[in-house]
């Protein structure tokens, strides 16, 4: 029978040690983490397992209601609306936050000329390095499910024929190069 004080007792006597609760203590837990490397992994494979089958299905990746027929999201409107308020960018904090001088991600004073703390510099720049691979892997791969649904391949709208960008997108990118091409001429007139 389940006992919800027993396992809490339990679980805290396991971090307490060190030891991963997840899998018994057999292992001990990644600097940082409550859970072993192999758990945190488990637990990591089955959430995409999971979002990967929702999505296959129709459903909200994040709670796993039905989405209307023909949705070009992957969250229903309520797990949208929540992940926009929660963990979207948010331009107007950012920019207070980088006016006070504070770092954008955890609110601590930054490091002069930049917009983070040393501590989420360095956490940053560790994430980076560790997980290039597997980011820029993920990039790929959705680049070429939205090339082969006819979607930008920068905000997966649809596009026009021949197109791997949708209208928006490309004039955003010419805008874009038009400006770095003039500030290259602009340095190379300085010089």
């Amino acid at each position: 029978m389940y006992n919800a004080e027993k396992t809490k007792t339990n679980y805290d006597y396991y971090v307490r040690n060190g030891r991963c609760p997840k899998c018994g203590g057999a292992n001990p837990v990644m600097p940082g983490k409550h859970v072993c490397r192999e758990c945190a992994m488990k637990v990591s494979e089955s959430r995409r397992n999971r979002r990967a089958w929702r999505r296959e299905n129709g459903l909200c990746t994040r709670c796993g209601k039905p989405l209307p027929e023909g949705a070009t999201f992957k969250q229903c409107d309520n797990c949208r609306k929540y992940t926009q308020k929660y963990f979207r960018f948010n331009k107007a904090r950012y920019e207070s936050l980088k006016e006070a001088g504070r770092c954008v991600k955890c609110e601590d004073m930054a490091e002069p000329g930049k917009t983070m703390c040393r501590k989420c510099l360095f956490a940053y720049i560790k994430y980076g390095m560790e997980h290039r691979e597997q980011i820029n892997e993920r990039k790929r791969r959705v680049r070429r499910e939205r090339i082969e649904k006819g979607l930008c391949v920068d905000c997966g709208r649809p596009t026009d024929e021949g197109h791997t960008r949708c209208k928006r997108c490309r004039d955003m990118r010419m805008d874009s190069t038009r400006k770095y091409r003039i500030h290259n001429r602009t340095l190379e007139a300085t010089k």
